[in-house]
C-alpha cells in the first residue's frame, strides 16, 4: 500500500499525529510518501477548508472523484 500525506497545508497541531501515523504505516510495511496524488491513499489532516488547510481541498475532490467511478 502506497500511502501520500499531504503534510504541507496541515494544522500546526498535526506534526506530532502525522508523524505516529506514517511510523506506524511504515512498520506494518506500507509506503509513505508526500504529496503525491498517483498513491493508493492520501492522508490530509482535516476537511476544514479554511486556512492553511484550504489547499488540501483539491486532494480530498481528487479522491472523490477517483473513488465515485
Amino acid at each position: 500500500m502506497k500511502i501520500s500525506t499531504f503534510t504541507k497545508f496541515s494544522a500546526q497541531n498535526s506534526v506530532s499525529p502525522t508523524q505516529a501515523f506514517i511510523d506506524g504505516a511504515r512498520k506494518i510495511g506500507w509506503t509513505v510518501v508526500d504529496h503525491d496524488l498517483s498513491a493508493d491513499a492520501a492522508m490530509i489532516w482535516s476537511v476544514l477548508w479554511n486556512g492553511r488547510m484550504r489547499k488540501n481541498f483539491h486532494v480530498y475532490q481528487s479522491c472523490l472523484l477517483f473513488y465515485r467511478d
